[in-house]
């Protein structure tokens, strides 16, 4: 709520949006029903406002700029007359550029709602703010669940925000729309590990695995890839884990899998060599290389250099994430593994697309494991420890406690101390 009302406060002040962003503005407008000409206009126009809005907001802390008249109105002119160019341009690269989104239909379908009551821009805003606002809840009731207690949960609230979890769910991008979706998954996968609430589990992560294909069905296929692992290892490593409930996340995982590669090769949807391509020929504006796989491993190679450059230089990531892990493998096991699958997720996902510009945004699920470890590793602190643990998540422990103080009460009264 307290993020929420902080929200409210800033309003949709976007910065960085991209094609992409216009892509799903565009979509949505067109699952409204607005004709795709009328769709892209509109869509147009909202992206022109939030450059000259951008535009505007640097200009007032420039200390050249900031005592001339606002640029806004005037960048604004520029970028509408450069709509009549792109609308009578009917070229191939457009079209494949295109293509990509329009098999991402998950996450302008939801927006949808909202940009047709409030408009494109605070429809979306308010789409983002609504959804990160939900994957915060999820992390909390999962560090809940898995025994962290009400402060964990908080924690698990804050540091969801305050890491790039949050803010990259904020742009108006299907990032956070996909966060919020693995996030649900997860808690599914969870309690399917665990044995708990196996028939809602179940119907949960069906639905969470149908939401990732349509939002990123390519992220979506990495998703299942990453669950069956997590089943393998946890068969492996975690005896108490052979169930029916774990083989019921196997089967799930297994069977979406199946079903979006086949939903790919029957819609021809675009692969991995056509997003390889967008990448390399700068969204079909050059030609197509001939050795896309050739340039990924070599661009990979240096993206990952100048990554471990980086972390060297600030290594908060690496610290916060030996702490989170260190905590998960002590204090839940089962939380860690999928914390891991999430992770994993996103490494897979800038190796395959290792932008220097959008490495961050790509691979944020590699904060996952902060956002469930931290809250563990705070809360058993000393000093806080013993309140965490009134919190606890798990009845037989609960009753434990209960049985136990119950028995030395009975003790106290049953045996009058001795004399000094």
């Amino acid at each position: 709520m307290i993020f929420i009302a902080l929200q409210c406060l800033v309003g949709p002040r976007w910065t960085g949006i991209t094609g992409d962003s216009y892509e799903y503005a565009r979509i949505s407008l067109q699952i409204l029903g607005k004709p795709r000409a009328q769709a892209e206009q509109e869509a147009w126009k909202w992206w022109c406002a939030s450059k000259a809005s951008e535009e505007a907001r640097t200009a007032r802390v420039d200390p050249i700029h900031f005592r001339k008249p606002s640029p806004e109105t005037a960048s604004y002119r520029r970028c509408a007359q450069q709509y009549a160019v792109y609308a009578a341009t009917t070229s191939a690269q457009r079209t494949r550029y295109q293509a990509i989104f329009n098999g991402r239909p998950g996450y302008p379908a939801l927006a949808s709602p909202a940009i047709a009551a409030f408009g494109v821009g605070d429809g979306l805003w308010m789409m983002d703010v609504f959804i990160t606002a939900v994957a915060a809840l999820l992390t909390g009731l999962l560090l809940h669940a898995a025994g962290s207690g009400t402060l964990g949960m908080l924690l698990g609230h804050g540091v969801y925000l305050l890491s790039p979890l949050g803010v990259w769910s904020m742009r108006p991008l299907a990032d956070g729309t996909l966060n919020a979706t693995v996030i649900t998954v997860l808690l599914a996968a969870w309690c399917l590990l665990g044995r708990r609430h196996v028939v809602l589990a179940s119907g949960a992560l069906a639905t969470g695995l149908i939401v990732a294909c349509a939002v990123k069905y390519s992220s979506g296929l990495l998703l299942d890839l990453c669950l069956i692992s997590v089943v393998v290892l946890c068969w492996i490593l975690a005896p108490n884990t052979r169930h029916a409930g774990t083989v019921i996340l196997a089967a799930l995982a297994s069977t979406a899998a199946a079903a979006t590669l086949s939903l790919i090769r029957l819609l021809g949807l675009p692969g991995t060599r056509d997003t390889l391509q967008d990448t390399f020929t700068r969204h079909f504006h050059r030609p197509d290389v001939a050795n896309p796989w050739t340039l990924l491993a070599e661009l990979n190679v240096h993206y990952w250099e100048e990554w471990l450059q980086q972390q060297a230089a600030l290594p908060l990531f690496l610290v916060l994430t030996g702490v989170a892990g260190w905590a998960l493998l002590r204090w839940a096991p089962a939380l860690g593994y999928l914390a891991v699958a999430a992770a994993a997720m996103g490494v897979l996902t800038v190796v395959s697309h290792p932008l220097g510009t959008d490495g961050d945004r790509l691979g944020v699920l590699i904060w996952t494991p902060v956002a469930f470890g931290l809250p563990f590793a705070i809360t058993r602190l000393p000093g806080l420890r013993a309140k965490t643990n009134t919190g606890t998540a798990c009845p037989s422990c609960q009753k434990s406690v209960m049985v136990s103080t119950r028995q030395q009460a009975s003790d106290a009264t049953a045996e009058p101390q001795q004399a000094p």
